[in-house]
């Protein structure tokens, strides 16, 4: 699987309404355009899923080559034993659509998500989020609409505490 998945790193926030939650996720991919939904590999015994569970929304936070140490904390200290929020490293920000998930500053971009509730009760299947409302820095799209990665570089998880972050564009013609 290492060989093909190295796309941007996502956090993924939730919350069931007392206690928010974030796991670091490397293994999500876009599932459907329009309208956008998207797939994601997330444990069933992590706080972030059972959260999901509870609520059936998200927060899919693109974070910014700058968060990757925070990063890597962020997956690898369990929710089930910590509050990651008190620990002062992740500062949150209201949702938008839905104000008790929170958006982690530091990012740029995030996407609010509804869950559905299907895909939860089969332990192999993985999380299917749709995509309510979306959020970027200024500046950070093109005018055709792609990442400035030069500008606004990514995280890339390469397995184990390896990253990768991407600055460099090569626009291919034809």
């Amino acid at each position: 699987y290492r060989l093909v998945n190295f796309g941007p790193l996502t956090m993924i926030t939730t919350s069931d309404g007392e206690r928010a939650g974030v796991s670091t996720v490397a293994w999500l991919r876009p599932a459907a355009k329009n309208p956008p939904a998207f797939s994601m590999s997330i444990g069933r015994a992590h706080h972030t899923f059972k959260n999901i569970e509870k609520n059936l929304k998200l927060t899919i936070n693109v974070p910014l080559a700058s968060m990757v140490d925070t990063a890597l904390w962020a997956g690898k200290v369990s929710g089930n034993d910590v509050d990651k929020f008190a620990d002062g490293r992740l500062k949150a920000i209201n949702g938008i659509i839905h104000p008790e998930v929170p958006m982690l500053e530091g990012c740029g971009a995030w996407i609010e998500c509804t869950v559905d509730a299907d895909c939860l009760s089969d332990p192999g299947a993985p999380v299917i989020a749709r995509g309510v409302s979306a959020y970027c820095l200024d500046g950070l799209l093109t005018e055709g609409n792609s990442w400035r990665v030069e500008e606004f570089p990514t995280i890339h998880h390469l397995g184990g505490s390896r990253f990768m972050v991407g600055r460099e564009v090569v626009e291919v013609g034809m």
